[in-house]
């Protein structure tokens, strides 16, 4: 889109914005008149609660930092697999957006659909966990290989990715039954925001000094390496989640 008009993506983002926007005033308008229960718990009574659901509640805990973790990696990859190609194997922009990206979206248009059948019939956590070994270890393979057959594993590994994307919330909320969901939304929304914080920043220390050992690609092949154990350690959390029953 760059390539035809500058303004061209921005446009287009801003137009999705907008009709999503526009849907969700539509909703609102439509329950306008419902009556809300107001809660009367004090900021730092909620702050409380929720500390003590997370401390009493080790598969609530381990599922933050699992999630976390998958945000690690996917914000990390946002952030430098344009650089990767661009500055760490001389590769063009238009390499990057005409090939790398549309086998990702192969992945994601696939897989998206398939998510929510495939954890009711084999279970969330059964599919997260075989998602995150595939997901992290699919992109610590750049890391050790330039060859042009990874690109062949791309919509594998962005399928996997597309599955930690989806998952976690659903999962997220059939776990906590009736209990507060709106404030545990926000707990995890923070778990989002704290991977997405850390992991561009870890990835970034990592190609700073790992140019020594990575030189080839002036250091950035590093950071498929830290984005793809971020990954790999969520298995230790979701590996010991219990799967939740509803009914």
């Amino acid at each position: 889109m760059l390539s035809v008009w500058q303004p061209l993506p921005f446009i287009v983002a801003a137009a999705f914005v907008g009709i999503v926007t526009f849907e969700i005033a539509g909703v609102l308008a439509r329950h306008r008149q419902q009556k809300i229960k107001r809660s009367a718990e004090s900021f730092q009574q909620t702050i409380y609660l929720l500390w003590q659901t997370v401390k009493e509640k080790p598969d609530i805990r381990r599922m933050v930092i699992a999630n976390a973790c998958w945000n690690a990696t996917l914000q990390s990859i946002q952030a430098f697999v344009v650089l990767y190609f661009v500055h760490g194997l001389g590769r063009s922009h238009s390499f990057v957006s005409g090939i790398i990206f549309p086998v990702a979206a192969i992945g994601l248009f696939v897989m998206a659909p398939l998510v929510g059948k495939l954890a009711d019939r084999f279970g969330y956590v059964r599919v997260l966990t075989l998602a995150a070994t595939i997901y992290g270890a699919g992109v610590s393979i750049p890391a050790f290989t330039h060859s042009s057959i990874v690109i062949f594993v791309i919509p594998i590994v962005s399928a996997a990715a597309t599955t930690a994307m989806i998952l976690p919330y659903a999962l997220f909320m059939r776990m906590l039954g009736n209990e507060r969901h709106g404030a545990m939304s926000g707990l995890f929304g923070f778990s989002r925001g704290l991977g997405s914080f850390l992991g561009p920043l870890l990835c970034g220390i990592a190609i700073t000094l790992a140019k020594p050992w990575f030189g080839s690609t002036n250091g950035y092949a590093a950071y498929w390496l830290v984005a793809g154990l971020l990954t790999l350690l969520s298995l230790f959390f979701i590996m010991r989640v219990r799967e939740p029953q509803l009914g």
